[in-house]
């Protein structure tokens, strides 16, 4: 997977969730040698498979910041869980869509404070 970096620094969201991904790798590798997993071990996994497909980006196409924000904020709050994972990128392109055709107010709050979050 390719990171494409929009910035110089990583804020403290964006270290969250790397640290997340990190930890998501290291699960998923354990998991390979185990079959039973837990009910919660279970959860981190599939949601860690979404948000690492909601943090791919097209090379040379990074997204906006205002952009990253909503779809990271539907990831880590659950709204991808029940989305099949071959389906993520779809879903984020139509929230995307939806987001600029009904919520452009929004977005552009996002960009304008986004050293204020």
């Amino acid at each position: 997977m390719e990171v494409v970096r929009t910035h110089d620094s990583l804020d403290s969201a964006e270290l969250h969730v790397l640290s997340d991904s990190i930890a998501y790798r290291e699960m998923a590798a354990f998991a390979q040698f185990g079959s039973d997993l837990d009910a919660t071990t279970q959860r981190l996994l599939n949601r860690s498979a979404r948000l690492t497909e909601l943090l791919k980006q097209p090379q040379f196409q990074p997204r906006k910041v205002e952009e990253q924000v909503v779809v990271i904020y539907a990831g880590v709050n659950g709204y991808v869980d029940p989305i099949p994972v071959k389906d993520v990128q779809r879903f984020e392109s139509e929230l995307l869509r939806f987001m600029r055709a009904e919520y452009q107010d929004v977005l552009d709050d996002i960009r304008d404070k986004k050293g204020n979050l």
